[in-house]
């Protein structure tokens, strides 16, 4: 930014514009130059666009005894499709995502959150997914809310969840 003159050069003139306080005078900045904004983020590889990726399968305790199986797929930055299953024999769900609508993802916590449209036993229902990393935080967590009223959430009995 430059000046064309010293700040104070124009003094105010109150019959022209006031702003709340009163009359303004002086000399703008005249801007010369623009430069893009400092956007590096560390471990992203030059700045820019950070690429997430989370992938889990594995079984963890069912609603109602015996175990409920997991899998799901996320990867913002790769075309291939997306995927989540979750099935729990002893409550009777199938549960299968036909939309995902928002990842977010918390590097403090290690955990990756999907929420989405799909169905259950072939009846539509939205879901949110919340899973914690089993590298960082063992043996790893997953927990499933359908809107019809299911939800289960348990520590890994086998398999692994892993966010990148």
């Amino acid at each position: 930014m430059t000046l064309n003159a010293p700040p104070e050069s124009v003094p105010p003139d109150p019959g022209k514009f006031k702003l709340f306080t009163g009359p303004i005078g002086g000399v703008l900045f005249d801007l010369i130059d623009v430069v893009r904004a400092y956007d590096f983020v560390p471990g992203a590889g030059g700045g820019g666009t950070v690429c997430h990726a989370a992938d889990g399968d594995g079984d963890e305790p069912g609603k109602n005894g015996g175990t409920a199986h997991f899998h799901f797929h996320e990867d913002d930055c790769n075309q291939q499709p997306e995927s989540e299953d979750f099935s729990d024999p002893s409550s009777g769900t199938d549960f299968h995502s036909t939309q995902v609508t928002a990842v977010s993802y918390d590097g403090v916590a290690h955990t990756v959150t999907i929420v989405g449209l799909g169905t259950n036993n072939g009846l539509p229902v939205a879901f949110t997914i919340v899973a914690v990393d089993s590298s960082l935080v063992p043996p790893g967590l997953f927990s499933i809310t359908l809107s019809d009223g299911y939800s289960n959430t348990g520590s890994l009995l086998t398999g692994s969840i892993l966010l990148r």
